[in-house]
C-alpha cells in the first residue's frame, strides 16, 4: 500500500508491503517496490487508477468518521493544522 499523511511541515509518501509469515529476505520485495515506483515516476498513472484511489480514500475516510470521537479529533486536527475545521466535510 502507499499513501501520504496529513500534518504540518513536509509530508512523506509512504510505501509499505506485507510479507508472508516466516519470510526474512526483504530484497525481492524491495526490488519490486523500487521497480513500481520507478515505473510510476517515468510513466505516471492512468485516470482510472486515480479515480480508483479517490474512491478508496473516500470509503476509508467515511469509515474513519463513524464515531463522534473520531469526527471530533478530525475537526480539531483540521482546525489546528489547516485553520479549516470544515475540511472534515470536504475530503470524503
Amino acid at each position: 500500500s502507499a499513501g501520504i499523511g496529513e500534518g504540518r511541515g513536509q509530508l512523506l509518501f509512504i510505501v509499505t508491503a506485507n510479507m508472508p509469515p516466516g519470510a526474512t529476505d526483504t530484497a525481492p520485495v524491495e526490488a519490486v517496490m523500487r521497480s513500481e515506483i520507478e515505473n510510476i515516476a517515468a510513466s505516471g498513472v492512468s485516470a482510472q487508477e486515480v479515480e480508483r484511489a479517490v474512491r478508496a480514500t473516500r470509503v476509508r475516510l467515511a469509515g474513519a468518521y463513524r464515531t463522534a470521537l473520531a469526527r471530533a479529533s478530525a475537526l480539531s486536527l483540521y482546525a489546528v493544522y489547516f485553520n479549516d475545521p470544515n475540511r472534515v466535510n470536504t475530503l470524503a
